[in-house]
């Protein structure tokens, strides 16, 4: 009885309760009374922004910054010698071309003092009326056609190289086939009534007695009379 009168709400209470309530919810933008928490009572939370997902140990961000810096370095060690691939060979190619332009501008050196006409000029010469200066500007236009006949040949040769590589390898295989085929041919061929009494004999069948036997035995015969 002592529980249930301490638990009692009194009607003054209650009405002083309710009053204070209505006070509340006559304030102006006010609505009902806002619960007072104790701050201490409230957990512990975690902000996390998008996919950055914080490590609950030490030992995990150390684990998980090594696989990072890992997966950095193979990639900048696989560009780099990319890189240094395509370099070379731009090197190579631009080393060529420097080598064909000084023979070429060694030949025009020759020619310095005289103006070069253009090639379409010397076409409509009469060679009647043709001067030296004439020859010496149809040898320079001349020497620059077999420049880029040479660059043309260069690429067509490399070409050629190509499929004659091509070419070795596909006889090769075709080589690797022939002789698997010749070996093949070689080989013993398999007794066809041994290979049928294995058969029976993994499914618990005797094939040396009764019936089965006689026709195995029949069939072993016209097999050697072929």
């Amino acid at each position: 009885m002592v529980e249930k009168h301490l638990n009692r709400i009194s009607n003054v209470d209650e009405q002083s309760k309710r009053d204070s309530d209505e006070d509340w919810s006559h304030t102006t933008g006010v609505g009902s009374r806002i619960e007072v928490i104790d701050p201490l009572a409230v957990t512990d939370r975690t902000i996390i922004f998008g996919k950055d997902i914080i490590p609950s140990t030490k030992e995990e961000s150390v684990k998980e910054k090594t696989g990072e810096f890992k997966d950095q370095i193979g990639n900048t060690n696989q560009y780099l010698k990319f890189v240094n691939a395509h370099l070379a060979a731009k090197k190579e190619k631009l080393d060529m071309l420097k080598e064909r332009e000084k023979k070429f501008q060694e030949e025009i050196e020759s020619l310095k003092g005289n103006n070069i006409k253009p090639r379409s000029e010397l076409d409509k010469i009469n060679y009647k009326y043709i001067t030296e200066n004439d020859t010496k500007s149809l040898v320079a236009h001349r020497a620059s056609e077999l420049e880029q006949i040479k660059e043309k040949l260069t690429h067509q040769e490399s070409q050629v190289q190509r499929t004659k590589t091509e070419l070795q390898q596909k006889e090769e295989q075709l080589k690797h086939l022939h002789e698997e085929i010749a070996q093949n041919k070689k080989k013993t061929p398999e007794d066809p009534l041994l290979v049928i009494r294995e058969e029976l004999a993994k499914l618990g069948i005797d094939g040396n007695s009764g019936k089965l036997a006689n026709a195995l035995s029949a069939l072993s015969g016209m097999a050697s009379k072929k």
